[in-house]
């Protein structure tokens, strides 16, 4: 039997039959950087979500839904008809996303509340706020953070990224965590960056 290592041969792997796609993976290569992006081209790269799963009737709760990946999230929960909460610290630049999800999705299910992170109080009346005005949360998206700031605290003395990144999420989700378990199916999405490799 021949060896395919040998001779530095490329395998044919097929994929989830649904998508009828081939990949070509190398076995061995001589040249270690472009074994390395080949390995990590799917991470850097990403492929978009094929689900056209509707989310009709779910209550969706997004920290940082106005800006970037946040933004893109609620884009797409929105056109599946789930209603979405865009939770950030700027109500304005909230309202802007909004705004431009509407050009994108016909009549789409959103509303902005203020949640600032870096503040236990606003937390704490963020969850509040939800748990009074909303009978069902579905799905909890912890996806808001900060990289790279200069040193800051937190209102309860906190270094700003521990405290944002880490310590607000977690004391959100407790707080939301009872009204999440009576609404399974649930979910809770911890969004990570790569910032932190």
């Amino acid at each position: 039997m021949e060896n395919p290592l040998a001779d530095n041969k490329f395998v044919e792997i097929e994929l989830e039959e649904s998508t009828k796609e081939k990949e070509i993976y190398p076995l061995r290569t001589r040249r270690p950087a472009l074994g390395c992006f080949v390995y990590f081209r799917g991470f850097l790269f990403g492929r978009k979500c094929q689900s056209t799963a509707r989310l009709t009737g779910k209550t969706v709760i997004i920290t940082g839904g106005n800006a970037g990946i946040g933004k893109e999230t609620a884009l797409d929960l929105a056109s599946r008809g789930a209603k979405v909460i865009i939770a950030c610290r700027d109500v304005q630049k909230g309202y802007e996303a909004v705004n431009d999800i509407c050009e994108k999705v016909q009549k789409p299910d959103m509303v902005v509340k203020r949640l600032d992170l870096a503040s236990f109080a606003s937390i704490k009346n963020f969850a509040q706020d939800i748990l009074e005005n909303e009978p069902h949360i579905h799905i909890l998206i912890n996806n808001a953070g900060i990289a790279a700031c200069p040193q800051s605290f937190t209102e309860e003395g906190y270094e700003m990224q521990f405290g944002v990144n880490h310590l607000g999420h977690f004391l959100l989700t407790h707080l939301l965590l009872d009204r999440i378990k009576a609404s399974v199916p649930a979910r809770i999405i911890n969004v990570s960056s790569i910032a932190h490799i």
